[in-house]
């Protein structure tokens, strides 16, 4: 399970966090919380409800009512209490399963550990410690599930060498992903992995040839592979790899918002996307995959400079370098120093 940890000083630490949180999720998704009476539990909760603009005498504490509802710019908020229940709770899951199955509702469980037996796979748990009077330790843990990954791996015969690409450009990303979150700004580090784990899927259809080698590695595809790559590249034309990513994305579940979300975040994986304004980097998410794939040079984790270089040489290889190219080079360095100093 990916996770990562962030400690508050104050309650004014903790009810920022949430909000940030919560707008990175738009306001959906399930979040439970664990922790003793007065470890920020429902500091947290109120903190979720002010995002979405419920004024501060409006939210009250659920604890004898177990859930109460709040609407606010078509968003509904639950904010559920189960310290006095237990699991044995027929009426409670039918109530708590009807909230859940809306799609565009933000549901915040405080005692969530009371309720287990209907809570989702897909939902962030937060854990949170005392530390000290004002201090709190809060350990989030993202839902992770890339078995339906590796399944497209096999059916669209991505290389070897480019999943282990794509893996070691996800451990960059996660790393600053944990980086941000203990600095206080919450990352969906679930999404940063789905991101750099599909951002080359379909790289193949832009390899110049498929029977030598790509990043000094041997290719030997199979006949099913290259006719499949042979398609695609008909299709989409060379180069559009992530295009093509993009489209098998949506085609996966065409009524699966996260889904279709998903596909645009791997639209923006694009080389040009730093200027584009057909698919610009919109998220933190997105950022730190694009960044991180910059810095990763096959597997290995080398300087913006080598990588540049690299590319150069295995895209134009006798080509002329097209100008924008090095205006898109400029600006990546700027989005480094950027990053950088938000992490100091």
């Amino acid at each position: 399970m990916l996770s990562s940890v962030y400690t508050s000083k104050s309650e004014i630490n903790t009810t920022k966090f949430a909000q940030n949180m919560v707008k990175s999720m738009n306001f959906k998704g399930v979040v439970c919380l664990y922790g003793e009476i007065g470890a920020g539990k429902t500091v947290f909760a109120k903190g979720c409800a002010e995002a979405l603009g419920v004024h501060k005498s409006k939210i009250k504490s659920p604890t004898f009512s177990f859930i109460r509802e709040y609407k606010e710019k078509n968003v509904e908020m639950y904010h559920c209490d189960f310290y006095r229940i237990n699991n044995d709770d027929e009426v409670l899951h039918h109530t708590l399963n009807e909230i859940m199955k809306k799609k565009n509702a933000l549901v915040i469980i405080e005692w969530a550990q009371n309720l287990s037996q209907v809570l989702p796979k897909n939902r962030i748990d937060i854990f949170f410690e005392y530390k000290a009077k004002n201090s709190r330790k809060l350990t989030i843990k993202f839902p992770q599930n890339t078995d339906w990954i590796s399944d497209l791996y096999k059916k669209y015969f991505t290389p070897a060498h480019v999943i282990k690409h794509m893996k070691t450009v996800a451990d960059f990303a996660l790393k600053m992903g944990e980086k941000f979150i203990k600095k206080g700004t919450y990352v969906d580090l679930k999404r940063i992995e789905e991101i750099a784990l599909l951002h080359d899927l379909l790289k193949p259809i832009s390899f110049f040839n498929w029977g030598g080698s790509q990043f000094g590695q041997k290719m030997a595809p199979s006949k099913n592979a290259i006719k499949l790559w042979t398609k695609l590249q008909k299709k989409y034309g060379f180069g559009n790899d992530v295009q093509a990513t993009m489209d098998v994305l949506k085609n996966l579940d065409r009524k699966n918002q996260d889904m279709a979300s998903l596909a645009g975040s791997v639209l923006t994986q694009q080389f040009d996307a730093i200027i584009s304004q057909k698919y610009p980097l919109k998220t933190l998410e997105e950022t730190l995959v694009y960044y991180a794939d910059k810095r990763v040079k096959h597997t290995k984790v080398v300087t913006l400079k080598e990588r540049f270089e690299d590319g150069r040489k295995r895209y134009f290889q006798n080509r002329k370098i097209p100008k924008y190219t090095s205006v898109i080079e400029r600006k990546i360095y700027k989005l480094e120093k950027s990053l950088l100093h938000n992490l100091t």
